[in-house]
């Protein structure tokens, strides 16, 4: 039923109460442009027509709105806080600074409406906010599920946690359109993004820490110097978002699509990007130590300069890729596959490379001091001048790989593959090289070590086999060597007697070159023995042809 109040009664009542018109019941009435300044309302304003009407400061604290028109209403400083507003229509309104803490918002129009500055507490259900003006805007604890915030400006705006019942509430944008909305610098901490769809909206500067994006979609979104420290993006859309800057420290991108985004000098500490796409991605400058990366594939990303210790690359595809100076210390790589891969002047200084594919790759002037390279593939590469330091590459493949210059002071190369391989000027001393397999005692001729003893552990070490126990445990075999001749001392330990046949085998062993002349010493229960100048290739025969002698070489 319509009311047949008019605006002139209700001005009446106005004037004569001191402002105070709650005794009067306005449901269904028509007071388009109506001044009521500070004005008390009663609480039955259903369908009530408000259009225009000058209403700042008033009270409709618990009052019944439904599908109250108040378009183009001047409701600055307004307390509609606990009011029933479903269906209503607040379109172009004027809220600026208003109290809509706790109000019944499902379904209401706000669009182009001004809500700065206004609070929006513990607000529920799905309104349109469409082109409104949000900014600076207080959503405590509030519950927006579904609300449509297309093209509004939510600039400043904050979602603090608030206490309810003994329990932190977080503000719920759940389902929320976001679309070409501008949230830049907003304080949208704690908040649930789950599903919504923020996609070409502006957040730049926008702080997102520990938010709740999950499935969210955020493409072509604009993040720049954002901070979502702790964030959950899973299964989130960012293809093509801008994110430079921005700090991403403990958020989880597990399954994100971060396709073609732009992540320059981004802080990703100890973020998680297992299975993150990464296709196109510019990771120049950023920050990624302790980020989890395994097995993502990572050969269109870009990644110079960015900083990686500690990060966990195990299975990840950077085939081909670019990784010059880059800082990958005690990055976990096992398995990854950097095959050609660029890594000249990285820092891989305690990294895991166990199992790694490194065939063709390039590691010229690497730090790899303390390295795993256990069982990595490694042929057809390049270590010139690298710094192998203490590195373990038991059982690695370096079949016709290029150590020239490198460091391999005290590394472990036991039953390492050699075939081939380039020794040139590297540095061996203390280097275990315990049955390695393919090396040549003249392969080391031209490499630096402490000649009085160091060579004779390398040849020592060549020399034993798995299975040689024997060998192994009474004979010490010794080495030096001037120029392209060496000299082996044999020796048994524990009264073993040195026989003649025994020697030949171990000679076999030491793939020494047929060129070059070679002395023989074998010690033998205080004498000493030693074979003529001799040519390899008739070893075996002249073996038998030992001479006394007295002396010690």
């Amino acid at each position: 039923m319509t009311s047949s109040i008019s605006a002139v009664e209700v001005l009446a009542v106005y004037q004569r109460q001191s402002n105070d018109i709650s005794t009067l019941s306005l449901q269904d009435a028509s007071l388009p442009g109506i001044s009521l300044p500070w004005a008390n309302f009663g609480r039955d304003l259903q369908k009530s027509d408000l259009s225009g009407a000058y209403l700042p400061g008033v009270s409709m604290i618990g009052s019944d709105l439904r599908e109250a028109i108040l378009t183009r209403a001047w409701l600055y400083g307004a307390h509609i806080c606990q009011a029933n507003l479903r269906g209503a229509d607040l379109s172009q309104s004027n809220l600026e600074c208003s109290d809509l803490s706790r109000a019944d918002l499902h379904s209401v129009s706000f669009q182009g409406a001004n809500l700065q500055g206004a609070s929006l507490k513990l607000v529920k259900g799905a309104a349109n906010f469409r082109r409104a003006n949000l900014s600076s805007v207080s959503f405590d604890g509030a519950n927006c599920r579904e609300a449509d915030f297309q093209g509004a400006t939510l600039s400043l705006a904050t979602t603090p946690l608030i206490e309810v019942q003994g329990e932190l509430k977080r503000t719920d944008f759940s389902g929320t359109n976001f679309q070409g909305a501008n949230l830049a610098k907003a304080c949208l901490s704690n908040a649930l993004f789950i599903r919504a769809n923020l996609a070409c909206s502006n957040a730049a500067n926008a702080i997102l820490n520990h938010a709740d994006l999950r499935w969210a979609v955020l493409r072509q979104t604009s993040l720049r110097d954002s901070s979502l420290i702790g964030a959950d993006l899973q299964e989130a859309d960012l293809s093509g978002a801008v994110l430079s800057g921005a700090c991403l420290e403990r958020a989880n991108l597990a399954r994100a699509n971060l396709s073609g985004v732009n992540l320059r000098q981004a802080v990703l500490r100890n973020a998680n990007l297992q299975q993150t796409k990464l296709n196109g991605a510019n990771l120049s400058q950023t920050d990624l130590s302790g980020a989890q990366l395994m097995g993502n594939d990572l050969r269109e990303v870009i990644f110079a300069n960015a900083s990686l210790p500690q990060t966990n690359l195990a299975g990840a595809n950077l085939a081909g890729m670019d990784l010059r100076s880059l800082d990958l210390s005690g990055s976990d790589l096992r398995e990854a596959n950097l095959q050609r891969a660029n890594l000249t002047k990285a820092n891989l200084k305690g990294a895991d490379l166990r199992g790694a594919i490194l065939n063709q790759a390039i590691l010229n002037f690497a730090d790899l001091r303390e390295a795993n390279l256990c069982g990595s593939h490694c042929s057809q590469s390049s270590f010139k001048d690298a710094n192998l330091w203490r590195a373990n590459l038991e059982t690695a493949d370096l079949n016709h790989a290029d150590l020239s210059f490198a460091n391999l002071r005290q590394t472990n190369l036991i039953e390492a593959h050699f075939q081939e391989a380039s020794l040139y000027g590297t540095e061996v001393t203390r280097t275990d090289f315990t049955a390695v397999r393919g090396l040549k005692v003249t392969d080391l001729q031209y490499t630096q070590q402490n000649r009085s003893e160091t060579i004779a552990e390398i040849a020592y070490q060549v020399w034993k086999c798995k299975n040689e126990n024997v060998l192994a445990q009474n004979y010490v075999i010794k080495a030096t060597q001037d120029g392209n001749q060496i000299t082996l001392v044999i020796e048994p330990q524990n009264e073993y007697k040195t026989e003649p046949i025994l020697i030949a085998k171990i000679l076999d062993q030491s793939h020494l070159s047929s060129k070059g002349r070679h002395k023989i010493y074998i010690l033998s229960e205080n004498h000493h023995y030693q074979t003529h100048w001799m040519d390899f290739r008739r070893i075996r025969e002249q073996l038998f042809q030992i001479k006394f002698h007295s002396k010690k070489p």
